[in-house]
């Protein structure tokens, strides 16, 4: 910035302080490399903020793995968090949450030069703040904005009962593959399709049925199910096919 800009407060007083040992030259390109300098990695302004925002106090930052199907289909998007670590102790849990994150990048697959790029900061889901502790989570597929042959990074983050917040985890890249289907392709028959049903009887239509509404197709799970859930199901149709 200029210093004898109208809207500085000192105006001038870069010039006013002139050191050699900080400016060698008292003019306006020399600086301009000042300020470059002062904020660049290692610089003594960048290196003065990073030293300010230190809180030796916050939770360690946490590790994440996938532990989900191989290939990250939608559909079993699961990762493990490492165990709670604090500064203060083991038993100063507050919260915890995970997010995941879309990237496209010239680094990523099915990018193609011209592609706008897309950064971790600019679409995400994350969860609310969970209060209990649970080592493993499930983004929830679609929900989570997860599309098929795009890349994500999830990430999770601890927080203590203060509110301090760990930094986030480093993150696992990934690109999303389409979810196994061989169950239901095997094992899902429709076994039943009533298209033209007998006319809704005087009580059907006092009760404000229709004969429309008794389209059905009806659908089995023919696998013997290994768990008291109903395995067949019929779908009313209420508007015409």
């Amino acid at each position: 910035m200029w210093d004898y800009h109208p809207r500085k407060r000192k105006k001038g007083i870069w010039y006013a302080n002139f050191t050699t040992s900080l400016l060698p030259n008292r003019t306006f390109r020399d600086l301009t490399q000042y300020t470059k300098d002062f904020l660049t990695v290692d610089g003594y302004g960048r290196n003065k903020l990073a030293a300010k925002q230190t809180d030796s106090a916050i939770p360690n930052k946490p590790t994440i793995s996938y532990t989900g199907n191989a290939g990250f289909p939608t559909d079993t998007l699961t990762f493990k968090s490492s165990t709670f670590s604090d500064p203060q102790g083991s038993g100063t849990f507050g919260a915890m949450e995970w997010r995941i994150s879309q990237v496209h990048n010239p680094s990523t697959p099915n990018y193609s030069p011209g592609d706008r790029y897309i950064y971790e900061a600019e679409t995400f889901y994350q969860t609310e703040r969970m209060s209990s502790f649970n080592d493993t989570f499930t983004f929830p597929g679609s929900a989570s904005g997860a599309r098929v042959g795009s890349t994500y990074r999830a990430r999770v983050r601890h927080l203590d009962n203060s509110g301090r917040a760990s930094h986030w985890s480093e993150p696992v890249e990934f690109t999303v593959s389409e979810p196994d289907v061989t169950p239901w392709q095997e094992n899902l028959m429709i076994t039943e399709i009533m298209y033209h049903p007998l006319d809704a009887n005087p009580d059907e239509i006092a009760a404000g049925y229709s004969n429309i509404v008794f389209r059905n197709i009806e659908m089995k799970n023919i696998k013997q199910p290994s768990h008291p859930r109903p395995h067949r199901i019929t779908l009313y149709q209420r508007s015409r096919f």
